[in-house]
């Protein structure tokens, strides 16, 4: 079972929930991080859901920086109709495959 969560909503602690859902069969947590990137980080620490961080993902820096928080994939939401973006998101993750 996967969740979508957003960062950013007042009164929701996503690294405290994170455990919550594990406990209850969620096994994938999707993070709009809304220009939060660490949050991904925090939930990581918490969890060992497979995390899918989204929002900014534009490029090598923004695949590199969710990784590094410990996003195991990015999703690429807007502008998702753009195929430079998206073949520099692909481009992005394979190197980052290869030197992981």
């Amino acid at each position: 079972m996967s969740v979508k969560a957003r960062t950013e909503v007042s009164g929701v602690d996503l690294a405290a929930l994170a455990p919550e859902l594990e406990r209850a069969g969620a096994d994938c947590l999707h993070v709009d991080a809304m220009d939060s990137e660490p949050v991904v980080g925090e939930v990581r620490a918490t969890s060992d859901l497979f995390l899918v961080a989204n929002n900014g993902v534009r490029n090598r820096a923004t695949v590199r920086e969710y990784l590094d928080y410990g996003a195991d994939a990015v999703s690429v939401g807007r502008p998702s109709d753009d195929p430079r973006v998206l073949r520099r998101v692909a481009r992005a993750l394979r190197d980052a495959e290869v030197s992981a």
